[in-house]
């Protein structure tokens, strides 16, 4: 499924993979972060550790996401300032400072639908309603955050 969608991509904008991850390191993300991936984020990563276009992340690597995620939850100054994180698991950014995440409900990612977090703002919007569609719609200007 994703070699399909990346080589479509790729023809319509400048797409960086980088080398794959195994499942173990995957089951040690979701052990670290307590909740279950979706399938397909977790085959992205399986395929390729984060995924840049157009010089933007929008897929961070394992190790990026496991840090997006806990500094976000535990550092003071952020925890202080903002809405609880604990309902949203990040794992892309946007290129100005926002991040784009899935909704967690009840330790659990449920749905595919993708957000957006904006930090100067602290606002959470929908924006796609999975992956693959938040990769198109970026790739053709649908999105704009």
């Amino acid at each position: 499924m994703w070699e399909d969608t990346l080589y479509k991509l790729s023809k319509k904008c400048q797409l960086e993979k980088f080398d794959s991850v195994k499942e173990l390191d995957l089951k040690g993300l979701e052990d670290k972060l307590k909740v279950g991936l979706p399938s397909e984020l977790k085959d992205l990563l399986k395929l390729s550790n984060g995924l840049e276009i157009n010089r933007t992340m929008l897929v961070r690597s394992v190790k990026d996401i496991e840090g997006d995620n806990e500094e976000l939850r535990s550092n003071e100054r952020i925890v202080n300032s903002f809405m609880s994180f604990d309902s949203l698991f990040f794992f892309g950014v946007a290129g100005n400072g926002n991040l784009f995440a899935y909704g967690i409900i009840k330790g659990e990612i449920k749905k595919t639908d993708i957000f957006v977090w904006d930090h100067e703002n602290d606002s959470r919007t929908w924006v796609a309603p999975s992956l693959t569609k938040l990769l198109e719609w970026w790739v053709e200007g649908k999105i704009t955050v």
